[in-house]
């Protein structure tokens, strides 16, 4: 049965609580740059969207202070 996100969210809350009960003692799927990332993609995507644009992602993110 997929829920949520396809299926995505019950694929990552399985994840933490995995990590969680691992103690630091392995890794997750993804690290947070890699979620910092896919959330500025999206954001880009919005503002394309919104701005009829293209977005240069370099640009982009150097707006933001990252």
């Amino acid at each position: 049965m997929l829920i949520g996100h396809g299926g995505g969210d019950m694929t990552m809350v399985s994840d933490f609580v995995h990590l969680v009960r691992a103690d630091g003692r392995l890794k997750g799927r993804t690290d947070a740059k890699h979620s910092l990332d896919s959330h500025l993609i999206c954001f880009a995507a919005e503002e394309a969207r919104l701005s009829d644009a293209v977005i240069n992602m370099g640009e982009y993110a150097a707006s933001l202070g990252k």
